[in-house]
């Protein structure tokens, strides 16, 4: 796990790889926790959970967006 961020390292170690996304719940965000920046500040995120490629795109239909730093592909504005 050397050279991961504490995030990748915690989910990789509790959940496996399947768990790729972190999703804020407030303001609706996917975070693509492969691909995070600080600007993503997820250590400010309250209320999140850890999702799978399936959840997340059950999201989206939702009305959940990918975060612009991260996950731009499913940036929606």
């Amino acid at each position: 796990m050397k050279g991961l961020k504490w995030y990748q390292a915690f989910a990789e170690f509790f959940f496996g790889t399947q768990y790729r996304y972190f999703v804020n719940h407030g303001t609706k965000e996917i975070h693509d926790i492969k691909r995070t920046e600080k600007r993503c500040r997820l250590n400010m995120i309250i209320n999140g959970s850890w999702e799978t490629r399936k959840g997340a795109k059950k999201l989206l239909k939702k009305g959940y967006n990918g975060c612009r730093y991260c996950n731009p592909e499913l940036d929606e504005g």
